[in-house]
């Protein structure tokens, strides 16, 4: 009897030892610890498909693999770190974990965003990418007169891939949003170059080749065929004015977009804020 009793008083001071140091029952836990082993497991398998991706771009994303895989690393293992510490029982500790683990899951984006940058750089199924050969490859088969309208198209691509490369470089954690936004505004005035360049190819191409080639003798030129291609150079002129045009007023407008982005996340600060100062003073009364 005298046993039972000892052995009955061992069993409830091992439990009152247990609760001041915070021990738990598994089970309290479970939830939880699916939820962070989960969210490790659906990192991973974003970590995977982030690098099969720029494992198509070998020769732009070499430090993109290393720099990407080291960030999401680290946000796996805080959240397998904050699943081990529920195991033992440390609540505190674990919630550290988690903390550190939902800050750097806030920049997820930023990679894909990168990585897109570098698709763009790679020119990545773009036809004609800037390349020499397949520069050589267009104007193998065409007459004298594209090929100055070919080079401006590929100089604007090259410039083109090399503004997203800047931006690709630029999109990491934490970079400041301004830093990207002026990056983006350099590749929006890039690409309307390109395009102006794309719409001169084509016009060259829509040119009568005896007209550019001097078949048609000058004595032949009649006044009609001059007024003619007059009108026709007057209206590419406003077509390409017309262009520009639409493409600094949609410029335009997605600066005022990204004002009215500041406006609202200012908006809500002072609004967390002010509800935050009437929780203090309910508190008071």
């Amino acid at each position: 009897m005298r046993l039972v009793r000892y052995s009955l008083i061992l069993m409830i001071a091992a439990a009152l030892c247990s609760l001041a140091r915070g021990d738990a029952p598994p089970d309290k836990f479970a939830g939880p610890i699916k939820e962070y082993l989960d969210s490790a497991a659906a990192r991973q398998s974003d970590l995977g498909d982030m690098l099969g991706l720029a494992q198509q771009m070998p020769g732009f994303t070499k430090g993109d693999i290393a720099l990407i895989t080291a960030y999401m690393q680290e946000e796996i293992d805080a959240w397998k770190s904050a699943a081990s510490a529920l195991q033992k029982g440390d609540q505190h500790t674990a919630d550290g974990f988690v903390r550190h683990a939902q800050d750097m899951q806030g920049w997820n984006g930023l990679w894909n965003e990168r990585l897109y940058a570098r698709q763009r750089q790679s020119q990545q199924n773009e036809h004609p990418a800037s390349y020499e050969w397949e520069f050589d490859a267009m104007v193998e088969d065409h007459q004298h007169v594209d090929i100055k309208e070919i080079a401006a198209l590929m100089e604007a691509k090259k410039r083109l891939s090399e503004a997203y490369g800047r931006l690709a470089d630029a999109t990491i954690p934490k970079v400041e949003t301004q830093t990207l936004f002026k990056l983006k505004d350099q590749i929006w005035d890039v690409e309307t170059e390109m395009e102006v360049a794309n719409m001169k190819l084509i016009w060259a191409r829509d040119d009568r080749p005896g007209w550019t080639t001097n078949v048609i003798a000058p004595s032949n030129i009649t006044p009609e065929l001059q007024l003619a291609k007059q009108r026709v150079a007057e209206w590419r002129q406003q077509y390409e004015q017309s262009y520009r045009q639409k493409r600094a007023s949609e410029l335009a407008m997605e600066k005022q977009r990204r004002a009215y982005d500041d406006l609202l996340r200012d908006f809500d600060r002072k609004f967390d804020a002010a509800e935050q100062a009437a929780r203090n003073r309910a508190k008071q009364n």
